[in-house]
Order: C-alpha cells, then sequence, then structure tokens
C-alpha cells in the first residue's frame, strides 16, 4: 500500500525540536510539555443603552447569554518558540475523526523545516467587533494540552506536501483595550493550522468588561465598566 502524507506542525523552543524524531509519540510529548497555557475569550451583543450595570449580569441567577464568538486564543511566547514542519507517512489504523493523526499508523517522520516564530510573516487580522455597538467580554486564562497542529483542508494524500516557508503566517490582533497586538494562531497557504485540544482546565479567576464600539470617535474602543469574577460564580 502507497504510505499516505500527513503535514503535522509542533511548537517548542528551537534546541528541543529534533530534525529526525524518536517516535510519533515523541512529538505528541513536546508539544503537549511545551504549549501548555491559553485564554478562553468569549463575545456577547448588549442592547444600546442598557440601563442596567455589569454586576446585574453576573448576579447568580441573571439570565445566560449565547456568546457570539467563543474561542480559545493561544498563550504562544513568540520569542522563544520555534515551529517544527513535519510530514507523517504512514497507513490509517481506523477511524481518525477530523485530526489525520489520531487514525494513523506512522511508519515514517521527515522534517521539512524548522524556524523561529519571531521569523515568520506577520499578518494582522479581525478578532474583536468591528461593528458599531454595545458589547460584553469575558476573558480568562487555561491550562491546555493541545496535540500538534495540522491542515483540516487537506485530507491524507499520497501526494507529499510541497513545503514552501513563504506561505506561513503568524496572526495577530487586538483583544479589545490591548496595548500591543495579540497572537492568535497560524496560517499555511492561507489555510487555518488546528491545534486539536485534548485537555482544558479553568484557572481561579476571569475577567469580565463592559464595552462600546463607535468607528466615528477618535478612540474606537471605549470601556464602561470591568470585574474579575471567580470561575465558579454563575454567569
Amino acid at each position: 500500500m502507497v504510505p499516505l502524507h500527513v503535514p503535522v506542525f509542533v511548537l517548542a523552543p528551537a534546541g528541543e525540536l529534533p530534525l529526525e524524531p524518536d517516535g510519533w509519540a515523541a512529538l505528541l510529548n513536546l508539544q503537549c510539555r511545551c504549549v501548555d497555557a491559553a485564554e478562553r475569550v468569549r463575545l456577547f451583543t448588549l442592547a444600546d443603552g442598557w440601563p442596567g450595570s455589569l454586576d446585574d449580569l453576573l448576579q447568580p441567577g441573571a439570565a445566560m447569554m449565547r456568546p457570539f464568538c467563543d474561542a480559545l486564543v493561544p498563550g504562544w511566547a513568540v520569542d522563544s518558540l520555534s515551529l517544527g514542519v513535519y510530514e507523517l507517512m504512514g497507513t490509517p489504523a481506523g477511524p481518525g475523526g477530523e485530526d489525520p493523526t489520531a487514525g494513523m499508523q506512522v511508519e515514517a517522520i521527515r522534517c521539512l523545516d524548522q524556524v523561529p516564530l519571531r521569523d515568520v510573516q506577520n499578518e494582522a487580522c479581525w478578532f474583536y467587533p468591528t461593528e458599531d455597538g454595545s458589547y460584553l467580554s469575558s476573558r480568562g486564562p487555561r491550562a491546555v494540552r493541545f496535540r500538534p497542529g495540522y491542515l483540516p483542508d487537506r485530507p491524507p494524500t499520497t501526494d507529499p506536501l510541497d513545503y514552501h516557508r513563504s506561505h506561513l503566517r503568524l496572526l495577530w490582533s487586538l483583544l479589545a483595550d490591548d496595548a500591543e497586538m495579540t497572537c492568535v494562531g497560524l496560517t499555511y497557504n492561507n489555510r487555518r493550522i488546528d491545534w486539536p485540544l485534548e485537555r482544558e482546565d479553568p484557572q481561579p479567576s476571569c475577567d469580565w468588561a463592559w464595552f462600546t464600539v463607535n468607528s466615528a470617535a477618535e478612540c474606537p474602543y471605549r470601556e464602561i465598566e470591568r470585574r474579575r469574577v471567580s470561575e465558579a460564580q454563575p454567569r
């Protein structure tokens, strides 16, 4: 049987990325150990001129709102991490689901590239709402466990990946009142790279903010109220 090829992406300090991996398990463990923090960001829409307060929204028993955005933002240390690009070769060992590596019998691994994240070309993207209005945000740290990244738009194929470093992009966005842009992900050849989440544990508290966006104002973002609450408190 002709082996299938699956490109994968591993984040770790440069000195820990192997040119000749001992095996797939070694790459899994490396990814899990070197990236263990993220931030859960949720966004909600509020009616303009809402007369209440942030405390009213966060009181036990208050009506639950459905977020229009619920994202896990990676806590990547861009200045210290490097990206290892590898190609797995093997055969399906069973149903793999969305992650093609989960059901693959890996027979060989080839290193395609190793590059410091700070050397990857940057690209800006929008994260927080750009439409005028009133919003509520929740931001809380998470302890996480990720598998290596993969390209969900590229199913396993018998053809090797025609890899070019110039196709990598490091995505950055402003998150509400951030003074500086935050790294929110990576793409390859304009395709997103997914990092399968194996575990996500909330930390003791998260920050809630009520803010408005007015594109005609000198400062489009205006914070109205902010509060830090325990993750155990009903919301």
